[in-house]
């Protein structure tokens, strides 16, 4: 892992998480979408610092609902929902029912959404 190492993009992870805690707690929801869209692609470009992608899918899924655009916010809340189906089979858990409440939350948010539709 060492030789993968890569301060400055870890020094920008670091900025962008702030950025996006900060953005959560002031409810900015567009600048919400904005980093975390950003952080993604910063974990395809550092895959070194274990960015679980599918916390950053939630957060523009949960914004995109707030700011009333009911269809991307499904569209990222079923990317989430795939993403975090993909983590639990490829990375360490901490048992079986590790993520499982977010799952059920995010489906339900889903079915919620297609039902104002």
């Amino acid at each position: 892992m060492a030789s993968n190492w890569d301060q400055a993009l870890f020094d920008q992870w670091i900025a962008l998480r702030e950025k996006s805690r900060l953005a959560g707690r002031e409810k900015n929801y567009a600048d919400v979408v904005e980093i975390s869209k950003k952080i993604i692609e910063l974990s395809r470009r550092a895959p070194f610092i274990g960015i679980v992608v599918f916390l950053f899918e939630r957060d523009i899924a949960d914004a995109y609902s707030k700011l009333g655009d009911t269809d991307a916010a499904i569209q990222y809340y079923r990317k989430a929902i795939s993403s975090l189906h993909e983590y639990r089979a490829t990375k360490r858990r901490d048992g079986p029912n590790s993520f499982l409440i977010d799952l059920e939350k995010m489906e339900k948010k889903v079915s919620k959404l297609e039902g104002k539709k």
